[in-house]
């Protein structure tokens, strides 16, 4: 995600729709990055992504009990990359793990439809 002076403008002024494009922006951080795809994420079929997203969303001071985000978090820990003293940034992670989440829910919900009689097959439309 940039951090420039333009941008920072921008969430000074309180625009609305920023928190959307930050979402936007890491979600397409995830895939680039990350290498995140849809193809990746279709393998999470347990609700792990939605798991992750909610650990990133609660506040650090409920984060701080240890246990809770070990049995929260859905991967090793390894993966797990906290940013405490940037609020808005785990914020758009976890909006960024609900759209991936939210996009692999509609895939498998359309091959559900075109496949009713058999187990459906999760493959990336890219």
């Amino acid at each position: 995600m940039k951090n420039n002076k333009k941008s920072d403008k921008k969430r000074d002024k309180g625009n609305s729709g920023f928190g959307i494009r930050m979402i936007a922006e890491e979600r397409a951080r995830q895939i680039k990055e990350e290498g995140w795809t849809c193809k990746h994420d279709d393998l999470h079929s347990h609700g792990q992504l939605a798991m992750a997203a909610a650990v990133y969303a609660m506040p650090s001071i409920v984060r701080d009990n240890l246990h809770l985000v070990v049995r929260a978090w859905p991967w090793a820990s390894c993966w797990f990359k906290p940013t405490p003293k940037n609020r808005i940034k785990e914020l758009a992670k976890a909006g960024g793990l609900i759209a991936a989440e939210l996009d692999r829910e509609q895939r498998l919900e359309r091959r559900m439809k075109r496949k009713p009689s058999k187990a459906p097959e999760l493959h990336c439309s890219r």
